[in-house]
Formats: structure tokens, sequence, C-alpha cells
């Protein structure tokens, strides 16, 4: 029991219990925390998927709901593969001197490299 609430059962004699479910939490918290974690990965997981595969979502003609199209002749993104594998390389496993550089600067190259080899799209 913190200190703030032996003063509170001191002065006005606060049931137990109460504080038991204080400090827990209650289920709706617990279920939004868990709805906002599982929206944020699934997020994640469809950025990462949109990016390493040629799967774009179009919408068809006249309506506003938006369909898994396959863009290219294969379904992996293979120079966004090759530089996302270059990434993490030089971010995990080069000498020290090209790890300990800013995250920016990583940032800086892989939009770079984008614009240079045209990863944007048309």
């Amino acid at each position: 029991m913190r200190e703030r609430e032996r003063l509170f059962e001191a002065i006005g004699g606060v049931d137990e219990r109460l504080l038991a479910r204080s400090e827990t939490g209650g289920k709706r918290e617990r279920l939004r925390d868990r709805l906002a974690w599982t929206a944020a990965v699934a997020a994640c997981a469809a950025v990462v998927l949109e990016v390493l595969t040629t799967v774009q979502l179009v919408t068809q003609s006249g309506g506003i709901v938006k369909a898994p199209v396959l863009s290219g002749g294969s379904l992996l993104n293979v120079p966004g593969l090759l530089l996302a594998a270059l990434l993490i390389v030089l971010t995990n496993f080069a000498p020290k001197k090209v790890t300990g550089l800013h995250p920016i600067v990583f940032i800086g190259l892989s939009a770079a490299v984008g614009v240079v080899f045209g990863f944007a799209g048309a």
C-alpha cells in the first residue's frame, strides 16, 4: 500500500477491496491498451508488407473499397529487400564507426537511394 493510501485509510477508513481494485486498473483500460497495441502492430505489419512486396491497394471503378492488386512480375520487391538487408547490415554488423552514426544518417541515405533508383513508384 502506498503512503498516500495509508493516509486516506487512516483518515477515512477506506475499504481494502477498493484499494486493491484501484491499483490493478479496470478491465476497460486493459482492453483499450490491448486494442491499441494490436492496432499499432497491424499498421506496422501492413506498411512493411506494402513496402517489401509489389502488392498495391487500388480502388475499383466507381467504388470506395480498395482491393489488393499485384503490380509487378513477382510478388517481392527485390530492390526494397536489398536496401533493407543493406541497412540491417550497416546498422548492426558494420564496424563501430558506421554503427555509431546517428539514425538520421541512415534515413537520409535510404531516401537518397530511393530517389536515385526510383523506389517511389510511378
